[in-house]
């Protein structure tokens, strides 16, 4: 099986699971789309749990487009904070290949900025709204790290 991650800014989440997959299943091949750093440049380890990583630049539908191409992944994994590589991929490949969203945080109800680092404009409240609904509602799978985050995403 080859699963595709994709996240901004690969977080120690994307590493417990490859961790946990590598040691499960001798057949999986992790592939990682990213537009920050790597796990390695982040946190000093991780990269080696992955098999190839792809820096996704420029326009992401175009990025993901190119990087599914070259991987032909079974799977897509998704983080949100924020939402867009979920939403690019769904409206390139939501027919064609599972979409999981791994929801951390939901970036609506946030009092202060996102900040993980990555230098990008502020983006204004509808538009994230916008996308968190889409990334929630359009994927095929939704993993949150707790039942309050599915309550609140309900409402």
């Amino acid at each position: 099986m080859k699963i595709l991650f994709l996240q901004e800014q690969p977080c120690i989440r994307s590493l417990k699971y490859a961790i946990g997959l590598k040691a499960r299943q001798n057949d999986v091949k992790l592939y990682f789309g990213y537009r920050g750093s790597t796990l390695s440049e982040f946190y000093g380890y991780g990269n080696e749990f992955f098999d190839v990583w792809h820096k996704v630049n420029g326009d992401l539908e175009r990025g993901i487009d190119l990087i599914v191409h070259r991987v032909k992944p079974d799977l897509i994994h998704c983080h949100n904070a924020p939402d867009a590589l979920t939403v690019a991929s769904i409206n390139i490949l939501k027919d064609d290949i599972p979409i999981i969203h791994d929801v951390h945080d939901l970036l609506s109800l946030r009092k202060t900025e996102y900040d993980d680092g990555l230098s990008r404009e502020k983006t204004a409240s509808d538009r994230i709204k916008h996308e968190e609904r889409t990334a929630i509602e359009g994927s095929d799978g939704l993993i949150t790290v707790s039942e309050a985050i599915i309550e609140i995403a309900a409402q």
